[in-house]
């Protein structure tokens, strides 16, 4: 399959489907990264670890919103610039926009490290779960900053036609967790879902930069920076992250409604939520593409 497109002189639906098939992939393997946490957990460690990992889904999925609307707003000018062969304003948007993605992850990840305690009383976390959650989001926060950066390097790509990269990173992505999770759980428990995770989200971000400095597939001069640029990738970003993070809120709202019936109750809501994240996948692959 091909990795690069030309949108202006071939066939528009021929580009549309060959964009929207691989980030459709990634997306569905995405899908099944998480499916392989709550399929170890729930097999080893039973329905309180279960429980513990569906009440800490909200603040992964908001968080995981956030970094997917912002790049998305970042594409979209990079398109433009690209689309306008302007390559000077795309190196200059590339360059601004991922010191502000590094500054932003880092700050995301130092303020909920801090205020987790209280994230976790407005999700209304029972007692029997509290602490393991606590021990599994401190740990995942620690590797956000590899998710916002691979959020960040595929939106890139996409605007610049080429989409398969990241199924393939993805599918490494998946690979390793699944090898991770059941060697770390059986020695560190819960805790070790969470080192899993975030060991696989480290190497597949470093795969990543490894294949995009090799084949210099974007260029990156951090002295292109320009603070000017910064309120336009702000603008593009806010809308993004508003739209993106509506799902991810309202099922912050529910688990914590779901969460005063009881761990057998949060745990099958967790069962239940991620199937019905399949639903939105197809949409959500049609809109990045888009």
């Amino acid at each position: 399959m091909e990795t690069k497109m030309d949108f202006v002189n071939e066939s528009t639906g021929r580009c549309f489907w060959m964009m929207f098939l691989p980030v459709m992939a990634a997306m569905f393997l995405n899908m099944a990264y998480n499916v392989v946490d709550s399929l170890w957990i729930g097999n080893l460690l039973g329905e309180r670890a279960y429980a513990a990992l569906t009440s800490s889904t909200p603040v992964i999925l908001i968080l995981n919103s956030i970094a997917m609307g912002a790049t998305n707003g970042v594409a979209i000018l990079v398109s433009q610039a690209i689309g306008a062969k302007d390559r000077k304003r795309a190196d200059g948007i590339i360059a601004t926009s991922l010191i502000v993605a590094v500054a932003f992850a880092l700050l995301v990840t130092i303020l909920l490290e801090l205020s987790l305690p209280m994230v976790l009383h407005v999700l209304n976390t029972p007692k029997e779960t509290w602490q393991l959650a606590k021990e599994y989001l401190s740990i995942y926060l620690l590797g956000y900053i590899a998710v916002y950066l691979y959020c960040y390097l595929t939106a890139v790509l996409r605007s610049f036609g080429n989409a398969v990269f990241q199924m393939a990173a993805m599918l490494v992505c998946t690979m390793l967790n699944a090898i991770l999770d059941p060697l770390f759980i059986r020695r560190m428990g819960f805790r070790g879902a969470a080192i899993a995770t975030l060991l696989s989200q480290t190497i597949c971000l470093a795969f990543m930069v490894i294949y995009m400095y090799r084949k210099k597939v974007i260029r990156l001069y951090i002295q292109e920076f320009r603070k000017g640029l910064i309120g336009e990738i702000i603008a593009k970003a806010v809308p993004s992250v508003i739209q993106q993070s509506i799902p991810a809120i309202s099922t912050a709202f529910l688990t914590s409604l779901v969460s005063s019936m009881g761990l057998c109750a949060i745990a099958a809501y967790g069962i239940t939520g991620k199937l019905e994240i399949i639903l939105f996948y197809p949409a959500m692959a049609i809109n990045m593409v888009l």
